[in-house]
């Protein structure tokens, strides 16, 4: 099932998603690839739970 593209909080995308993960809490893992400062780095990715409704 896909749920959409993955954004950073200021609004830019990962060149490259790979590896989604969802733990016990519901928050997602990925392993992103992204450029930063001319450079391409991979990272791991914490998204909190997209599915909880408290706030």
């Amino acid at each position: 099932m896909d749920h959409g593209a993955i954004f950073y909080e200021d609004g830019t995308r990962p060149t490259y998603a790979n590896s989604i993960a969802i733990d016990r809490d519901g928050c997602v893992y990925t392993l992103a690839r992204f450029k930063h400062a001319g450079k391409r780095i991979e990272d791991l990715v914490k998204i909190p739970n997209p599915f909880n409704n408290e706030k």
